[in-house]
């Protein structure tokens, strides 16, 4: 299993975004993943991950 970490040093970097543009290339390549965003201020994330998902 290998791990890669994304941090952002500021909020509004798109850090999250850049997350799961990759994670989702990576599910398109036939590969599991796992996405953890412990920025707990982000508000919405639940719909960037819905219309991320509905690309795949």
């Amino acid at each position: 299993m290998r791990s890669i970490a994304v941090l952002g040093a500021v909020g509004g970097a798109g850090t999250t975004r850049t997350c799961l543009e990759f994670g989702s290339i990576l599910a398109r390549d036939g590969r599991s993943v796992a996405i953890l965003d412990a920025a707990y201020a982000t508000q919405g994330l639940s719909d960037h991950i819905l219309v991320a998902s509905r690309r795949i």
